[in-house]
């Protein structure tokens, strides 16, 4: 199915009819048989494969368009005809999208009038009927048309791959990391998937990737990052071995990451650059099974301005500035770090607290504490797990160093980042 269309697209489509597309004129809406009449049409596309229907155009192909707000409510006509379709057939109808058509600039559209397609795809619950008279119809010839027995029975009898429905939750900003351009931040994207088809899947996961690579400089997004200090996670590591059985539910993670490109640290310049940035990339996102990549779908713009932004942005950057008190990300600090020489002439003691102080519980966190020097170059890198930190707690944490691993009087500051977390709550 499509994300959108415009008028050109519809003005290219062939003269007659076919049997992937009809053209209604905007004058079924005010009759009475309209819901029928749309009922037919749709029934027909989800029982041959799929199709579009266009509102609006005369078999003359002229455009004679569609009032865009329907009745006293004044409910979009769009809206309306998206609430009403699922219901026109038995068994009812869920693999469709209905668009409201973009118009040309030198619009053929009359004034005040919109154009409405309905895009049907091949449906996994086939064969369809009509609820107003209980009529199976097909696409043959380029003509909606009652079914004959033969035809459903290998619609019944078709062997039908795992279809999914993929919906995204959220998108959550795990770490965010300073480099010379600006700032990498690694996003993890949470789906919620359905296989609405009649197959299992035995092996499936979420495939991200930027969809416009061609005009967009190739170091903005990551999948498998090599930038120093910036991890984010194998992909295979969030792969689903788990069977989805028609009708099931499950939940999936991606993780990508996107490089800011931002002269300082300020929310008014961060926000400005990533306006720009956001502008440019487009996220796209697949389920991959053992049949193959699904249907893309781009990650929407006002979707990634919702969930990313310079206040999150901030948040899980660590903080560079205070040595008592370091911000690890996701409300987790390092307090009152400190190294002391004591009695062994091989090791480093160092002592801190590890304070939670967001509203969340954890399970289980894995935080790095890095010794760098005044010029950001990491002299050494320290691996702390801290098991079980209720929400507005904090723990003591004890840690050996080799001296030879870290000359005390080349440090110049810490840094503190959590690098997984898992949440009880």
């Amino acid at each position: 199915m499509k994300e959108k269309w415009t008028e050109e697209e519809v003005k290219f489509l062939p003269p007659k009819e076919h049997d992937y597309f009809e053209r209604k004129s905007g004058q079924i809406l005010s009759g009475t048989d309209f819901q029928n009449i749309l009922a037919k049409a749709i029934c027909a596309f989800a029982n041959s494969g799929g199709g579009h229907l266009i509102i609006g155009v005369k078999d003359d192909e002229t455009f004679d368009g569609v009032e865009p707000l329907l009745g006293k409510s004044k409910t979009s006509t769009r809206d309306y005809i998206e609430q009403i379709v699922p219901n026109l057939l038995e068994n009812q109808l869920s693999t469709f999208r209905v668009h409201q058509v973009i118009p040309s600039p030198e619009s053929s559209i009359p004034p005040g009038k919109i154009l409405i397609v309905i895009d049907v795809d091949d449906s996994p619950f086939a064969p369809h009927q009509a609820r107003y008279n209980h009529t199976y119809f097909y696409r043959p010839g380029g003509r909606s048309a009652p079914a004959p027995h033969f035809y459903l029975e290998n619609l019944r009898n078709r062997i039908i791959k795992p279809i999914f429905a993929v919906r995204l939750l959220e998108l959550e900003l795990m770490n965010a990391t300073q480099v010379e351009v600006g700032i990498i931040v690694s996003i993890l994207a949470k789906f919620e998937v359905e296989n609405i088809g009649k197959a299992m899947s035995k092996c499936w996961t979420i495939d991200m990737r930027c969809s416009n690579y061609d005009i967009i400089p190739h170091d903005i997004f990551h999948l498998d990052c090599k930038v120093k200090n910036f991890h984010i996670p194998n992909k295979k590591a969030f792969l689903k071995t788990d069977a989805l059985l028609p009708s099931m539910t499950d939940k999936c993670q991606a993780a990508f990451g996107i490089v800011i490109t931002t002269p300082n640290m300020d929310k008014n310049t961060l926000q400005e650059s990533l306006n720009s940035l956001l502008s440019k990339v487009k996220i796209s996102y697949a389920v991959i099974s053992e049949i193959g990549r699904g249907e893309e779908k781009i990650i929407p713009c006002e979707i990634m301005h919702e969930w990313i932004n310079p206040k999150k942005i901030l948040w899980v950057l660590p903080n560079w500035d205070d040595q008592y008190e370091i911000y690890c990300g996701h409300g987790i600090y390092c307090i009152g770090i400190g190294i002391i020489n004591g009695t062994s002439s091989t090791y480093h003691d160092l002592t801190c607290y590890i304070a939670n102080k967001s509203d969340n519980s954890f399970t289980s966190l894995h935080i790095a504490i890095g010794f760098r020097r005044r010029d950001g170059i990491l002299l050494h890198l320290e691996e702390v797990n801290v098991e079980r930190l209720p929400n507005h707690s904090e723990k003591l944490v004890e840690i050996s160093i080799k001296k030879t691993n870290l000359p005390l009087n080349m440090f110049a500051y810490i840094t503190c980042s959590v690098i997984s977390k898992i949440k009880l709550n």
